[in-house]
């Protein structure tokens, strides 16, 4: 993967990566970027596949990003996220870990600590009510 610096980088070869159009603090719409045909056409089938799954980390992330960008941008999105995965599984010679529905309840519980933690850096006290 030497030839490859960075999970972006491949992203990006592949034609997976995010348009960044932006003038005066205007985003502008943007064709996806052209890239490897094969390898981003592959990647867009996976990505379909893993959001019809049930109670995984690449399904919850498809539902989440298609209330906001509708289904076609967010199974570009998640292709971009299934070959920077590979990239790393690839580079670290490690195996995938499935967090299942656990990935969100992680996610929010972070969330949630980071902002009681600013809050208390800026002199706020945090108690728990009981539910």
């Amino acid at each position: 993967m030497s030839y490859f610096p960075s999970d972006k980088h491949i992203t990006s070869w592949a034609g997976l990566s995010p348009g960044n159009n932006e003038s005066a603090g205007k985003k502008k719409r943007s064709k996806s970027l052209a890239g490897d045909k094969a390898l981003k056409s592959i990647m867009c089938e996976c990505a379909w596949c893993a959001s019809m799954s049930k109670d995984t980390r690449l399904s919850m992330c498809y539902k989440r990003w298609v209330k906001r960008m509708g289904k076609k941008k967010a199974t570009i999105a998640l292709a971009s996220l299934m070959l920077r995965i590979c990239y790393q599984l690839i580079k670290e010679r490690k195996t995938y870990i499935e967090y299942g529905s656990t990935y969100l309840d992680k996610l929010n519980n972070k969330r949630e600590e980071n902002m009681v933690r600013i809050l208390k850096a800026k002199g706020y006290r945090i108690e728990k009510a009981p539910v």
